[in-house]
Order: C-alpha cells, then structure tokens, then sequence
C-alpha cells in the first residue's frame, strides 16, 4: 500500500490519505470554486486557519473581525447587527446566535453556527466544505437565498448533521 499525505492548507498540518474516506478526499482536492462567491461576516470565534481555507480555496469574500482590533471586543449583537448592514452571512462557532429571540431570522442575511466543531482541525474543514456545498446550491436559485435561514452544524463520533432553522421558501 503507498502512503500519500496531502497539504489541506500550506499553514496547516499534513493529512494521512488514511484519515479520510474517498468522498472527503475526493471534496477537498478536487473541489472547484463557483462563479458567485459566498459573501461572509467572521466573528472572533472563527479559527484563522477556516478563514485562510475560505479565502483561499473555496474563494468566499469574507470580512473578518480578527483583522480589526476595533471589533474584536463587541458584543454579539454588534456583529448581528454588521453583517445585517453589510448583508453577509454571519459565521460563527458561538450558540447564541441560534437563539431567536435575541437575532431573529426575519432580520438576518443568514447565520451558520459550527457547533461542537469536533476535536481536529480536518473535522472543521469537512463543515465548511459540506456548508460551502449547501451555500453554493441555495446561491445558484438565488443571491439572497440565505436571508433568514440559520445552520447548525454540529459533528460527533465524526459523523456530520446540519440543522436548518428558516422561514425561507427555499429551505
């Protein structure tokens, strides 16, 4: 049997081919970014290294508060409140945002919450690649498609579920 190790990201650790089924495999390197990028607001709780990936190989506009010491310590509704000015899709691996009474979906471009994100940075990945196939799939019917929908991800003993709270006609 070869070995072969694959880089998921310069800065990131090497990969055993072992570690990943052919499916995960296949996503990550074979993968191809779409014509209509993902426009995303990043809240402090986003790991530097999902962003980089975003960026870099799926190819999203995002807005990072990381990259602005004047946001990094706002509150959660300031940045509820940024992304809905800016109308980007709020990423965040914080909870609360799912909460309804405090950020309402009628008034949100769209959340997705990485919830118990799993223990490595690969399992991290697989989400934001198995989100980026659902984000490009609702942005092909439409530019706003996301507008009152929220995600939660969420991975545990390495299987992956999505949870869509909405009150959009294309959910």
């Amino acid at each position: 049997m070869v070995k072969k190790t694959y880089s998921v990201h310069p800065k990131s650790r090497q990969i055993d081919e072992s570690e990943l089924s052919s499916r995960e495999l296949k996503d990550i390197l074979s993968w191809r970014p779409p014509k209509r990028k993902p426009r995303i607001y990043a809240d402090m709780d986003v790991p530097k290294y999902l962003i980089d990936y975003a960026r870099d190989k799926l190819k999203w506009d995002i807005f990072c508060v990381r990259e602005n010491d004047e946001l990094m310590e706002q509150h959660d509704y300031y940045h509820f409140e940024g992304a809905k000015q800016l109308k980007r899709i709020l990423l965040s691996f914080d909870d609360a945002f799912l909460n309804n009474r405090r950020f309402k979906l009628l008034e949100t471009d769209g959340i997705i919450v990485f919830s118990n994100p799993g223990k490595s940075q690969l399992d991290s990945l697989i989400m934001l690649i198995r989100v980026n196939d659902l984000l490009i799939d609702l942005l092909r019917r439409d530019s706003r498609a996301m507008k009152g929908i929220k995600i939660k991800l969420t991975t545990k003993n390495k299987t992956e579920a999505a949870t869509l709270y909405g009150c959009n006609s294309l959910l």
